[in-house]
């Protein structure tokens, strides 16, 4: 049994600059058109356009309207289970008289400002999940954007693993 474990722990470690144990495959990554302007003041999210919904098989789907394309950062906590998406610079909105989490895996969805001064939106997960993948795509005519997320279950093994971990990402200014 130990040198079945043992084996198994060096694969992964093989394995896990490949695929990763907290993101998917497919990895952050981020479309950006040069021509697109700087940021400019605070993004708004637009909560109408926005949207939280599961996926056919396992997973949830996060599309997320912005004004305009911002530095975020991702990371998940424990106790409760949550992902956190912090933003630089969003302008403060009330989530709770919108109606856009279809997701049964997301318990509920709340804004908050951080004592840092970030923005951050709160996912309360009902079972351990990991990111599969982050994708900003900004609209290079109006200058808009929408951040994709996509979140995977996993063991709560691995969410404890994940939970260590934050991901970052920016928008070229």
């Amino acid at each position: 049994m130990i040198w079945f474990l043992r084996n198994l722990l060096a694969l992964t470690a093989l394995l896990a600059p490949v695929t990763g144990f907290c993101t998917g495959m497919t990895q952050a990554k981020e479309t950006v058109d040069i021509s697109v302007p700087a940021i400019q003041g605070m993004a708004r999210l637009r909560v109408r356009d926005s949207s939280v919904e599961d996926l056919l098989w396992d997973g949830v789907r996060i599309n997320l309207k912005l004004s305009q394309g911002v530095p975020y950062r991702i990371y998940f906590l424990q106790d409760p289970l949550r992902m956190e998406v912090e933003f630089k610079a969003l302008y403060p909105i009330d989530t709770s008289s919108y109606d856009f989490n279809k997701s049964k895996e997301i318990k509920q969805v709340t804004y908050f400002e951080s004592p840092s001064q970030l923005s951050v939106l709160r996912f309360e997960l009902t079972s351990p999940m990991r990111l599969e993948t982050a994708d900003l795509n900004v609209n290079t005519s109006a200058g808009s954007a929408v951040l994709n997320l996509v979140l995977t279950p996993v063991t709560m093994v691995i969410f404890a693993f994940c939970a260590t971990k934050s991901y970052k990402f920016r928008t070229r200014a």
